[in-house]
Protein backbone atom coordinates (compact mmCIF):
# COMPACT_ATOMS: atom_id res chain seq x y z
CA UNK A 1 0.00 0.00 0.00
CA UNK A 2 2.80 2.45 0.88
CA UNK A 3 4.46 1.74 -2.48
CA UNK A 4 1.34 2.89 -4.38
CA UNK A 5 1.05 6.00 -2.24
CA UNK A 6 4.74 6.74 -2.81
CA UNK A 7 4.40 6.38 -6.57
CA UNK A 8 1.36 8.62 -6.34
CA UNK A 9 3.28 11.41 -4.59
CA UNK A 10 5.91 11.35 -7.36
CA UNK A 11 3.15 11.38 -9.97
CA UNK A 12 1.44 14.30 -8.22
CA UNK A 13 4.72 16.21 -8.09
CA UNK A 14 5.42 15.57 -11.75
CA UNK A 15 1.90 16.74 -12.67
CA UNK A 16 2.47 19.99 -10.75
CA UNK A 17 5.72 20.47 -12.65
CA UNK A 18 4.10 19.78 -16.02
CA UNK A 19 1.40 22.31 -15.15
CA UNK A 20 4.12 24.98 -15.27
CA UNK A 21 6.22 26.15 -12.34
CA UNK A 22 9.07 28.31 -13.61
CA UNK A 23 7.98 31.53 -11.99
CA UNK A 24 9.27 32.63 -8.59
CA UNK A 25 5.87 32.42 -6.89
CA UNK A 26 5.18 28.98 -8.34
CA UNK A 27 8.58 27.56 -7.32
CA UNK A 28 8.09 28.89 -3.79
CA UNK A 29 4.67 27.23 -3.64
CA UNK A 30 6.07 24.01 -5.12
CA UNK A 31 8.91 23.97 -2.55
CA UNK A 32 6.33 24.18 0.26
CA UNK A 33 4.40 21.28 -1.34
CA UNK A 34 7.60 19.23 -1.50
CA UNK A 35 8.36 19.90 2.19
CA UNK A 36 4.77 19.01 3.16
CA UNK A 37 5.18 15.68 1.31
CA UNK A 38 8.76 15.11 2.44
CA UNK A 39 8.17 11.78 4.23
CA UNK A 40 6.28 10.26 1.28
CA UNK A 41 9.01 11.43 -1.12
CA UNK A 42 11.74 9.98 1.11
CA UNK A 43 9.87 6.67 1.25
CA UNK A 44 9.11 6.58 -2.48
CA UNK A 45 10.78 3.68 -4.29
CA UNK A 46 11.87 4.02 -7.88
CA UNK A 47 9.14 2.86 -10.24
CA UNK A 48 10.21 0.08 -12.62
CA UNK A 49 10.23 2.48 -15.58
CA UNK A 50 12.56 5.01 -13.88
CA UNK A 51 15.53 5.74 -16.16
CA UNK A 52 17.85 6.15 -13.15
CA UNK A 53 17.71 6.14 -9.34
CA UNK A 54 15.58 8.87 -7.80
CA UNK A 55 14.00 9.95 -11.06
CA UNK A 56 10.68 11.84 -10.76
CA UNK A 57 10.10 12.98 -14.33
CA UNK A 58 11.41 14.41 -17.56
CA UNK A 59 14.05 13.06 -19.86
CA UNK A 60 17.49 12.25 -18.45
CA UNK A 61 18.89 12.94 -21.95
CA UNK A 62 20.44 16.44 -21.86
CA UNK A 63 19.75 16.86 -25.58
CA UNK A 64 15.98 16.66 -25.05
CA UNK A 65 14.32 19.86 -23.84
CA UNK A 66 11.89 19.75 -20.95
CA UNK A 67 11.80 20.04 -17.19
CA UNK A 68 13.58 17.32 -15.24
CA UNK A 69 13.21 16.42 -11.59
CA UNK A 70 14.92 13.85 -9.40
CA UNK A 71 15.78 12.92 -5.82
CA UNK A 72 19.52 12.77 -5.11
CA UNK A 73 21.01 10.69 -2.31
CA UNK A 74 24.33 12.15 -1.15
CA UNK A 75 26.98 10.39 0.88
CA UNK A 76 29.06 12.21 3.50
CA UNK A 77 31.87 14.16 1.85
CA UNK A 78 30.31 14.17 -1.64
CA UNK A 79 30.38 17.39 -3.64
CA UNK A 80 29.59 18.57 -7.15
CA UNK A 81 31.90 21.10 -8.82
CA UNK A 82 30.90 24.55 -9.98
CA UNK A 83 28.22 24.47 -12.67
CA UNK A 84 25.27 26.49 -13.98
CA UNK A 85 21.67 25.85 -15.01
CA UNK A 86 19.62 27.70 -17.58
CA UNK A 87 16.62 29.77 -16.57
CA UNK A 88 15.36 28.05 -13.42
CA UNK A 89 16.19 25.67 -10.63
CA UNK A 90 14.78 24.45 -7.35
CA UNK A 91 16.69 22.43 -4.74
CA UNK A 92 14.88 21.26 -1.58
CA UNK A 93 16.71 19.41 1.20
CA UNK A 94 14.56 16.48 2.37
CA UNK A 95 17.04 15.05 4.91
CA UNK A 96 20.46 16.18 6.11
CA UNK A 97 22.04 19.40 4.85
CA UNK A 98 23.77 20.83 1.78
CA UNK A 99 26.65 23.30 1.72
CA UNK A 100 26.19 25.74 -1.15
CA UNK A 101 28.72 28.14 -2.64
CA UNK A 102 27.42 30.54 -5.29
CA UNK A 103 29.68 32.61 -7.52
CA UNK A 104 31.83 32.41 -10.62
CA UNK A 105 34.97 31.45 -8.66
CA UNK A 106 36.07 30.61 -5.13
CA UNK A 107 37.35 34.15 -4.53
CA UNK A 108 33.95 35.71 -5.21
CA UNK A 109 31.41 33.30 -3.82
CA UNK A 110 28.75 33.39 -1.16
CA UNK A 111 28.62 30.31 1.07
CA UNK A 112 25.64 29.07 3.03
CA UNK A 113 24.05 25.84 4.26
CA UNK A 114 20.59 24.53 3.47
CA UNK A 115 19.09 22.46 6.26
CA UNK A 116 16.27 19.95 6.16
CA UNK A 117 13.20 21.63 4.65
CA UNK A 118 15.15 24.55 3.18
CA UNK A 119 14.86 25.45 -0.49
CA UNK A 120 17.12 27.19 -2.99
CA UNK A 121 15.16 28.89 -5.78
CA UNK A 122 16.78 30.63 -8.74
CA UNK A 123 14.92 31.98 -11.78
CA UNK A 124 16.09 34.01 -14.78
CA UNK A 125 14.01 35.32 -17.66
CA UNK A 126 17.03 35.12 -19.98
CA UNK A 127 18.01 32.14 -22.08
CA UNK A 128 21.52 30.77 -21.87
CA UNK A 129 23.82 29.24 -19.32
CA UNK A 130 25.20 32.31 -17.56
CA UNK A 131 22.99 31.78 -14.51
CA UNK A 132 23.45 30.57 -10.94
CA UNK A 133 27.05 29.26 -10.86
CA UNK A 134 27.29 27.07 -7.76
CA UNK A 135 28.84 24.09 -6.04
CA UNK A 136 27.01 21.69 -3.73
CA UNK A 137 28.37 19.37 -1.09
CA UNK A 138 27.59 17.74 2.22
CA UNK A 139 29.30 16.42 5.34
CA UNK A 140 26.54 13.94 6.13
CA UNK A 141 24.17 11.59 4.36
CA UNK A 142 21.61 13.82 2.68
CA UNK A 143 18.65 13.58 0.32
CA UNK A 144 17.63 16.51 -1.86
CA UNK A 145 15.10 17.14 -4.59
CA UNK A 146 16.32 18.89 -7.76
CA UNK A 147 14.16 20.50 -10.43
CA UNK A 148 15.68 22.21 -13.45
CA UNK A 149 14.15 24.33 -16.15
CA UNK A 150 12.50 23.29 -19.36
CA UNK A 151 15.53 24.43 -21.34
CA UNK A 152 17.45 21.87 -23.38
CA UNK A 153 20.28 21.05 -20.98
CA UNK A 154 20.75 20.22 -17.32
CA UNK A 155 23.66 22.57 -16.76
CA UNK A 156 27.21 23.29 -17.72
CA UNK A 157 30.47 22.84 -15.86
CA UNK A 158 32.24 26.07 -14.92
CA UNK A 159 36.00 25.85 -14.62
CA UNK A 160 37.33 27.78 -11.64
CA UNK A 161 40.70 29.30 -12.59
CA UNK A 162 41.68 29.24 -8.91
CA UNK A 163 41.49 25.43 -8.68
CA UNK A 164 44.13 23.02 -9.86
CA UNK A 165 41.81 19.99 -10.16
Amino acid sequence: MMENKSHTVRAQLWQLIRDGVFEVQALDSLSRWVVAHREALLDSPDPPEAPRPGWVGGSPDPEIAGARCFLKQWYAGEWIGRHTHPNGMLVVVLAGSLDVAEGWDAAHEEQFTLGCGDALIRVSAEDGFDHFPHTLGTHEETVSLHLYSAHGSRGRCVLDPGKTE
